[in-house]
């Protein structure tokens, strides 16, 4: 903090970094890691078809992924 005629001013020289790059990349992280477990699920369920909760699974997963997709946006 410093003190100029009377006003307190606050320096933070990487609010942007604080404010938006760390929620942008948490965003790319979880859309990242919702990725990876369609995909792997995917070529478990191609190797693994008689199993139901594989399906679900894959299904609910596709389906987050969609909600993701349509709902996900950068802070700027």
């Amino acid at each position: 903090m410093s003190v100029e005629t009377g006003q307190v001013h606050f320096f933070n020289r990487s609010w942007e970094v604080h404010s938006l790059a760390v929620n942008n990349v948490l965003t790319d992280l979880t859309v990242a890691l919702k990725q990876a477990e369609v995909r792997f699920l995917a070529e478990y369920v191609k190797t693994h078809s008689n199993e139901s909760n594989a399906i679900a699974a894959f299904e609910a997963a596709k389906k987050d992924l969609h909600e993701m997709a349509v709902s996900v946006g950068y802070a700027d």
